[in-house]
């Protein structure tokens, strides 16, 4: 005898009538080997009478196989009225063999619980375009019995709808499962009704059936019950606090369709089927594998409700891919002796979950605490976070972001020398640190999140968390992180550079792939910042650590920093610089005396071949600034240093006394009629301390400590170059 996965379904056509131009499809339920129990307004007319070439498909063969079985001639039995919307038709050959379903018991609700109901049918939502057939859609939902009690009918809340389809064709897809039958889930199948209507105003979320207690109220479904079953069933009360599914029989049902059973379940009762020893592992398993694919979350909620050594034997029989499963009761013990041993942690405010899989792959579990989180991992255990260190996990998207699985409670993190007290816990991160890092940490670990008061939480990680840790992390020069690391660049450079950037206690710290890492000290990082754009500035990315400044004659100490600058200075300057410098073409030089300043370009040429701090010019006092001559002429600039000033025009740059700048601005007019200096100051015979120095329009000596200005006869700035 063949075996069918629906006994009893069956699909009903009807063709064109008066009344139904375009012919109908429904559904239908053998209650008798000839007799289908259906909807009217799918066979008939309002008024009763038959539509055109009634036929009924059965749907035969086993799941994966199902198909429409060749159609048998039916007429009408009987047809209700008004609202009895509900028909009873007479097969006029025998269903195949195997196919009629054992007589079912017919029932009604009683007392005021809801009742889970399901319903098996042909809904246009499953209709498949490749066998030009609807597929069969199993309707799980629930009947309050005191909705719809003024009318007597049945109103079923169901749990899964179709979309309301495609709002300019305008059908209903729900179509095609008026006329399945409704039956309460009990042990025993009970039938109830006959699905009969889609409410509309609900948005395909409630079906209406017709009762079968109505129809058995009717004298004419009576009688033809009589004539064609023999007897008029007796109907069982239903009631909704003994419809009670048991682990036997729900392991006898299709996988999915048990799976969906037990969503529908209150959640104690479905984890108590999952326990339940009457079912073997093996089958009950099978439940589980597709409640997992039905509702993972739920799934997941109800194992670890479930006794261990049971859920031990369930999560053996799960497939590679659910491997993860497998791990789930070691971890909600894990996590629930977490916490209880730490009471500080609060107490769970959400179920327990599968965690998303972190950029290592790690997979696991968490649950939300009033306090935080706890996450479980194979790598670390149970591990809690907690306060601001968990709100900014969490806003990195937990464990699916760059922080990964945390590895290790907090701790108190070292004092900085900043004073700065606070904590911290270390995290998977994208990668593993160097193998010397994780030795000297004594944990594989690829990042960490500080927190102080002051700052707040913040991450380290990669090249920049490698290095701080490698320095001491908070007890080190750098102290605490200030600021999340972020993209910088691209320079100004012909390299056009892009990095990361990341500021501490100390300072900034820059890392390319290019020119390494390097941090920005105090003053200078501030002076960096205050050019706009940053790293895409004109300064672009540091190319040197800070380091000492060679001390001025004027008896000045202070530091300097090299960077990219729009372009590299040429090889006879970089080839005096050390090889911790690296190549750029601008340089931040600071010390108390003069403050922060930086040279670049051509008054940088100048500057670094005279010697830079070391030489008579000594520390800069401010940045380049306009020259004030020849308005016509735009690209002119000057800048002070301790010792004099540097002149820069088209190419050409020249460095002045500090004597010589006095000059110039003692006298307000000089400078326009001197014009710029077109060559550097050279010693007056053999007495060093003599000088002259050439400029545009004149020149300008220097002798026993005194400059003095010399004009061209007959020279103004209107003829300067006639």
């Amino acid at each position: 005898m063949d075996v069918h996965a629906h006994p009893g379904l069956v699909a009903i056509t009807a063709g064109p009538s008066d009344q139904h131009e375009d012919g109908s499809f429904s559904s239908g339920y053998l209650v008798a080997p000839r007799v289908v129990l259906t909807v009217r307004h799918g066979v008939a007319s309002a008024t009763g009478q038959a539509h055109s070439s009634l036929s009924v498909m059965c749907l035969l063969g086993p799941r994966g196989s199902v198909r429409l079985g060749d159609p048998i001639e039916a007429r009408l039995a009987w047809a209700g009225y008004d609202d009895l919307d509900a028909a009873l038709l007479l097969l006029e050959a025998d269903p195949p063999e195997g196919f009629a379903p054992n007589l079912v018991p017919w029932g009604k609700l009683v007392g005021t619980q809801p009742v889970r109901v399901r319903s098996t049918g042909l809904p246009r939502a499953a209709y498949d375009e490749r066998t030009r057939i609807s597929d069969t859609e199993s309707v799980g939902g629930a009947v309050d019995p005191g909705t719809y009690a003024a009318s007597n009918r049945y109103a079923i809340n169901v749990t899964a709808w179709p979309g309301v389809g495609n709002p300019h064709e305008r059908k209903d897809q729900w179509a095609g499962m008026s006329g399945s039958a409704l039956f309460a889930e009990s042990g025993v199948s009970v039938l109830i009704g006959v699905v009969a209507w889609n409410e509309a105003v609900y948005r395909n979320r409630r079906l209406t059936a017709v009762p079968v207690a109505a129809l058995l109220d009717d004298e004419g479904f009576r009688t033809a019950l009589r004539e064609h079953l023999g007897a008029v069933p007796s109907l069982k009360p239903v009631e909704g606090a003994h419809v009670r599914l048991d682990a036997l029989t729900l392991t006898q049902l299709n996988p999915h369709t048990a799976a969906r059973r037990l969503a529908h379940l209150p959640d104690e009762e479905a984890a108590d089927l999952l326990a339940d020893r009457n079912a073997s592992a093996a089958d009950m398993a099978e439940v589980l594998r597709a409640l997992v694919s039905l509702d993972e979350k739920l799934a997941v909620a109800l194992l670890i409700d479930v006794r261990h050594d049971r859920a031990l034997e369930l999560v053996r029989f799960m497939p590679p891919e659910l491997g993860w499963l497998k791990e789930l009761p070691a971890a909600a013990d894990a996590i629930q002796s977490a916490l209880i041993s730490r009471r500080d942690l609060g107490a769970p405010t959400e179920p327990f979950r599968r965690a998303s899989t972190s950029p290592q792959e790690t997979q696991g579990f968490y649950q939300g605490i009033s306090k935080g989180q706890v996450h479980w991992s194979a790598r670390a255990g149970a591990q809690a976070t907690t306060g601001a260190i968990a709100e900014y996990c969490a806003a990195l998207d937990g464990s699916r972001g760059a922080l990964g699985f945390p590895l290790t409670a907090d701790e108190p993190a070292g004092r900085s020398s900043f004073e700065t007290e606070g904590s911290y816990q270390r995290f998977e991160g994208p990668r593993d640190y160097s193998q010397d890092i994780c030795e000297r940490l004594g944990l594989r670990c690829g990042a960490t999140v500080y927190w102080s008061a002051k700052y707040g939480a913040h991450a380290t990680g990669g090249v920049v968390g490698e290095t701080h840790e490698k320095l001491g992390g908070t007890w080190g020069e750098w102290g605490f992180p200030v600021t999340d690391e972020s993209e910088a660049g691209p320079s100004r450079s012909g390299l056009g550079m892009t990095g990361r950037v990341q500021r501490f206690e100390a300072g900034n710290v820059y890392y390319t792939e290019q020119t390494g890492i390097f941090m920005v000290p105090g003053p200078i990082a501030t002076f960096h910042d205050g050019w706009p754009k940053g790293a895409a500035g004109v300064l672009g990315f540091p190319v040197s650590p800070a380091l000492a400044a060679a001390p001025s004659p004027y008896g000045t100490s202070g530091t300097f920093q090299r960077f990219e600058g729009p372009f590299d200075y040429p090889e006879d300057i970089l080839s005096n610089w050390s090889e911790t410098e690296g190549r750029g073409g601008a340089t931040v030089y600071s010390s108390k005396a003069c403050g922060t300043h930086m040279v670049r370009s051509g008054v940088g040429r100048v500057y670094e071949r005279m010697g830079g701090t070391g030489s008579w010019l000594g520390f800069p006092t401010s940045c380049e600034r306009r020259g004030t001559l020849s308005a016509e002429e735009k690209k002119r600039v000057h800048q002070d240093f301790e010792g004099g000033r540097i002149f820069w025009r088209g190419g050409n740059a020249f460095a002045v006394f500090q004597l010589v700048v006095d000059l110039l601005e003692r006298q307000s007019d000089a400078d326009q009629r001197l014009g710029f200096p077109i060559s550097a100051a050279k010693s007056l015979a053999a007495d060093a301390n003599e000088t002259i120095q050439f400029f545009e329009h004149g020149v300008v000596t220097v002798r026993d400590g005194m400059a003095e200005a010399w004009m061209r006869p007959s020279t103004t700035p209107d003829d300067a170059d006639g």
